[in-house]
């Protein structure tokens, strides 16, 4: 097959995800090409008649093939016991996200505050395993909300390109909490599910992650990732800053008080600060 092929007319197919249409990226276009070699002989001369016939392998949920590029490290990973809140081999898991956008009653009881204590949670975490830690949790006037602490920032890697890759907290299940019949309740009584559920019910989403290595913001709009992992100017801190729009189901489920949010964030681990700029 000629390499102008595969990297010609195939490239330039579009990714079409929840209403959306996008370019693809290069990883994604890579997963595409293993999706299409693994599916056959049949498919690849299919492929090579018809190039639209590519976007049956463009489509995310067909891009399964992306986990055999990380075989050996998750392989490593369960023989050396480590553990992993996410499937670091998951892309965007439509299918998970589409499912928390169809029931935002089920997946943000009480509306807005159960989305902020689902990525306070996670400071929570950090906090305890550190020694201690701070948050600060601001309410602003257009309806957004942005939740920041001092941790090590969200986990990431570098892949075989020697591209950044952050773990997907954004876009897939939290593997110890969602689905789980035995998954701990926030403070507010409702069950924990994890950070995923706050980018599939908002209208937009930006995470900004600062580590040790390096400083890397994201942008989301209606769960979707619409940038790619753009570098930032480090600060000297480490830590996470979440700020996100509720979609207006969840707003519509209840608001959030100043009062409500100092009682559920008490913990002897974790500082929280609220700012009611409304």
């Amino acid at each position: 097959m000629a390499t102008d092929f595969w990297s010609g007319p195939l490239a330039s197919v579009p990714v079409e995800v929840a209403g959306f249409v996008l370019e693809q990226t290069a990883d994604h276009f890579l997963y595409a090409r293993c999706a299409c070699l693994l599916a056959g002989r049949d498919e690849v001369r299919a492929v090579l008649d018809d190039p639209e016939h590519f976007s049956e392998f463009v489509a995310p949920q067909l891009q399964s093939a992306e986990t055999l590029l990380y075989l050996a490290r998750t392989e490593h990973h369960r023989h050396m016991g480590h553990a992993s809140t996410h499937d670091w081999a998951s892309q965007v898991d439509v299918d998970h996200l589409e499912r928390i956008r169809q029931a935002p009653a089920l997946f943000a009881p009480g509306g807005v505050g159960h989305l902020i204590l689902e990525v306070v949670a996670y400071a929570e975490e950090e906090a305890a395993a550190n020694g201690g830690g701070r948050c600060s949790i601001t309410l602003h006037a257009d309806g957004s909300v942005m939740v920041s602490d001092n941790g090590r920032g969200t986990a990431t890697v570098v892949d075989r390109q020697g591209q950044v890759v952050k773990k997907p907290v954004m876009v897939s299940r939290d593997l110890r909490f969602f689905d789980a019949p035995d998954a701990p309740c926030l403070p507010n009584g409702h069950p924990r599910r994890g950070i995923s559920v706050v980018a599939a019910l908002s209208e937009w989403l930006v995470h900004t992650n600062r580590r040790d290595n390096g400083s890397w913001t994201q942008r989301y709009e209606h769960a979707m990732p619409v940038t790619d992992l753009v570098p930032i100017e480090a600060d000297g801190t480490t830590g996470t800053t979440v700020r996100f729009r509720p979609a207006k189901a969840v707003r519509g489920l209840g608001a959030v008080t100043v009062a409500e949010l100092l009682r559920w964030t008490e913990s002897p681990h974790l500082s929280v600060e609220v700012n009611d700029l409304r």
